[in-house]
């Protein structure tokens, strides 16, 4: 899962078609605000390929969330390895040939911080593919955890370390996937109440969102490990509270 300051620019199989065969000028509303979750469609989809010269920007407010999934449904876009001609984007972000292109078979869920971002889709006059349909989804609390974790390994400048990091929390969250069965048990693993979401993540400093990140862990390990042998709940825990400890010591952390 990557977080939406990744380009969601230029598809890696290209459904062409020439530029006197779209050359039509769109003129209905392209873009707007939108404030819950639904599916954004570019202009043209449903006819098999999008209009050229086209310059969308929808505003997502979806409020006081935690924070959403963009789902990719399909996507083609005009493919170019030096540069996107046809990008969607984050607003700010910028295309740089080192990104793969995504693809149908590629493109990741992306989780965004919060409830709010810009995308913006732009077009030229030549080439054209199919486009694009994003489904916005509220994620679940895994994934929420999931979507932070990403910020953490999205900060990381040491390659060696990054990868060791990133595989041992990536082994975490493999057992919380496995453990997981859609339903609360925290009766069952010994406890009396639910424990509260952590709902709390640093927006800036790494370190604390480390810190963050573990017990979000925890807490819902003790809600929701419900499957597998043994007190899984505890063999989460203990190996959140690894991670934790080796990103600390590896990170020059100097607080909890």
């Amino acid at each position: 899962m990557k977080l939406f300051n990744v380009i969601l620019a230029a598809a890696a199989a290209d459904h062409s078609s020439s530029s006197s065969s779209s050359s039509s000028i769109y003129d209905s509303e392209c873009g707007g605000t939108i404030t819950e979750s639904q599916t954004i469609t570019s202009p043209g989809f449903d006819r098999g390929y999008y209009y050229n010269y086209l310059d969308c920007v929808w505003n997502i407010e979806l409020g006081d969330v935690l924070g959403f999934n963009i789902v990719p449904l399909s996507f083609s876009l005009e493919n170019n390895s030096v540069c996107a001609y046809d990008s969607v984007a984050k607003e700010g972000d910028k295309y740089t040939p080192d990104r793969p292109n995504p693809s149908n078979e590629g493109f990741p869920t992306l989780f965004i911080e919060g409830g709010s971002a810009v995308i913006v889709f732009s077009t030229d006059g030549s080439i054209v593919g199919e486009g694009f349909q994003f489904e916005l989804t509220e994620p679940d609390r895994l994934q929420i955890i999931e979507g932070h974790a990403q910020r953490i390994f999205d900060s990381l400048t040491d390659e060696k370390f990054a990868q060791r990091y990133i595989n041992r929390m990536n082994i975490t969250f493999a057992k919380m996937r496995s453990a997981q069965t859609g339903q609360a048990c925290y009766v069952e693993n010994g406890f009396e109440e639910e424990a509260a979401d952590v709902s709390v993540f640093d927006k800036s400093d790494v370190c604390t969102l480390n810190g963050q990140v573990n017990p979000a862990i925890n807490s819902w390990a003790r809600n929701y490990a419900c499957s597998g042998r043994g007190k899984v709940y505890r063999q989460i825990i203990r190996s959140a509270r690894k991670v934790k400890s080796f990103f600390i010591e590896k990170n020059g952390c100097i607080f909890v």
